[in-house]
């Protein structure tokens, strides 16, 4: 069975249990009928009761950190219902009570809305347990400087939905939004960012491997999930069982994979020019014998460019190529009696610049997330893309030193005046580039930059701050994101370190927690 099937049934069912539950010891049916009360109490509902405590023990153990957002949505949907039921039920108790009005409604409305007052208080008992819980695990489990942790990003999930407005928006009709969300979302959590999006409507998802995809449908993700990556052929039955789809890289692979006897969906990659992954686009034989394979069911045929970032007259010359190359590909199958399936040609910045194209999907990546590889890439489509990741850390000790005095591993900074530095608990484990180290970086605090001094350590760095005004332990720094009126750009940074955004990001959240802002 497929997990996400299996995981949100398991959910629901969970919810209605409980409900079985309390009906074992109310008994809302007795007035109308004993027989009916006694299958529902003493049969239907007692059935419930081993599986709610052993699926319940599994999820406390297993997922209780990724269902507070479950439990804060069935608060707000629930709540309006169960508080009605409470107006209703009470008044009339004290209207029977008081007047002796005991034939004002029937007996099996009255045990009804006893059920009723049961569960609203059952399930108001549990609400506010698990809250105290939370509160007292985030207050005892790991106090810290100024109530934040050492380092986290931030995610501003506003800035995400706008994303993937502003995208959808400016897509060809007919073309779906495809969101990578490989290595952990590009960094900014696979959980947060897929489960939210999915809720906006995005059904179709990228990934790098079978794992990640597998994650997934664990979160409870529905709708297409795309390996963009190889897959050991013998995993099929887990691409079969959880529904994955798996990019064909090459025929030998296929007929591998065709071999397992699992009937697997997935997408034939064409070779176009990258040389990478992918049936080489002019082989067309082995491109009929894969479509032909029983157990390979191909919904879908794409390819990747190569330098489609780059509007260089050159690069803008061999794209064009590619993308010819990949549609005569598409005509050859066609005039072999073949009808093509969805097609996806464009990841972020074959979209930004090259719009025109008619495809099934765009693959977004970068893009989804508001930022570019590069701080001096320039894109043919201007969108209002937003960033989506904040980095930011927090000063744990101020220190006065001397002038001639050094600071950090190899004395590569010295002062040349009376100074003073502040240490941050953040460093190149956290995937911040060493290469920022002796100024190459900056930070801001309270709105103003300040250099980054001496050399990055794994787990700290150290910060000039000297020509700031007003400075203390606790103070939050943005090594990434808005601070004030200045703000650091996830591209500039990485520039500054060498590489590219989507290095940056994604070499991010290993140790760091994630803060969502909605």
């Amino acid at each position: 069975m497929d997990k996400n099937k299996s995981y949100t049934g398991i959910d629901y069912f969970i919810f209605i249990a409980a409900f079985f539950i309390i009906a074992i010891h109310t008994s809302p049916l007795l007035s109308f009928s004993e027989t009916g009360d006694f299958m529902l109490t003493r049969i239907v509902a007692r059935v419930a009761v081993p599986f709610f405590f052993m699926t319940s023990g599994f999820f406390l153990i297993t997922r209780y950190h990724k269902n507070i957002d479950k439990l804060k949505s069935f608060i707000k949907k629930t709540g309006i219902a169960y508080g009605i039921a409470i107006i209703i039920y009470i008044p009339f108790n004290i209207y029977n009570g008081y007047f002796k009005m005991d034939n004002l409604l029937p007996n099996i409305i009255k045990d009804i809305f006893f059920f009723l007052l049961v569960s609203t208080l059952s399930a108001a008992f549990a609400v506010l347990a698990t809250l105290l819980f939370y509160k007292m695990r985030s207050r005892y489990a790991n106090p810290v400087i100024g109530g934040k942790d050492r380092a986290w990003l931030e995610v501003d999930l506003n800035n995400l939905r706008h994303n993937v407005k502003v995208l959808k928006k400016a897509m060809p009709t007919d073309c779906e939004l495809m969101a990578v969300v490989k290595a952990e979302a590009y960094g900014h959590g696979a959980f947060e960012i897929s489960t939210y999006i999915n809720r906006l409507g995005v059904k179709a998802f990228a990934v790098a491997t079978i794992d990640e995809g597998i994650e997934l449908r664990r979160y409870g993700i529905v709708g297409e999930i795309l390996i963009l990556g190889f897959t050991n052929p013998e995993r099929a039955n887990e691409l079969h069982k959880y529904k994955l789809i798996q990019t064909l890289i090459d025929y030998d692979y296929t007929r591998l994979l065709n071999k397992q006897g699992y009937k697997i969906k997935a997408h034939m990659k064409v070779n176009t020019g990258m040389h990478r992954l992918g049936f080489d686009a002019a082989d067309t034989k082995a491109m009929i014998k894969a479509f032909a394979m029983k157990y390979i069911e191909i919904c879908g045929i794409y390819t990747h460019l190569c330098v489609s970032d780059s509007v260089a007259a050159e690069d803008i010359e061999f794209t064009n190529k590619q993308i010819q190359c990949f549609y005569t590909s598409l005509d050859s199958l066609k005039g072999n009696g073949f009808q093509i399936p969805k097609t996806h040609i464009q990841s972020s910045y074959g979209f930004l610049n090259y719009p025109e194209l008619k495809c099934s999907y765009v693959r977004a990546g970068v893009s989804l997330y508001g930022v570019l590889s590069s701080p001096y890439d320039k894109t043919n489509l201007q969108l209002d893309l937003r960033p989506v990741l904040s980095l930011k850390s927090q000063i744990i000790l101020l220190r006065r030193i001397e002038r001639g005095a050094s600071v950090g591993y190899g004395r590569a900074f010295v002062a040349e005046e009376d100074s003073q530095i502040a240490i941050l608990p953040i460093g190149y484990a956290d995937g911040f580039p060493r290469s920022l180290s002796c100024e190459n970086g900056e930070v801001l605090i309270r709105g103003k930059r300040a250099p980054i001094i001496g050399r990055i350590c794994m787990d700290q760095l150290a910060v000039d701050v000297t020509d700031l005004d007003i400075v203390s332990v606790g103070d939050v720094v943005t090594l990434i994101g808005k601070d004030g009126n200045d703000e650091l750009y996830a591209a500039t940074v990485a520039n500054h370190s060498d590489s590219i955004t989507n290095e940056l990001l994604s070499r991010m959240g290993a140790r760091l927690k994630i803060i969502t802002k909605s």
